[in-house]
């Protein structure tokens, strides 16, 4: 049997690996967010637009 100093210093490591990945997907998903919440607000504001007849451009989204 693995002394119980070894198994605990073997599991620290494989949890700070894990974190450190983990880390990585975060800052992904938050620029992927970013992204999308930024074309949402471009399209809101298009079709406001058409909506109060300022922009041809934005009733062709409608």
């Amino acid at each position: 049997m693995a002394d119980p100093e070894n198994q605990t210093l073997r599991l620290l490591r494989e949890m700070r690996e894990q974190i450190e990945g983990t880390r990585g997907d975060v800052s992904g998903l938050r620029s992927e967010m970013r992204e999308g919440f930024e074309n949402v607000s471009e399209r809101l504001k298009n079709l406001q637009q058409a909506m109060i007849g300022e922009s041809v451009l934005g009733a062709a989204e409608v």
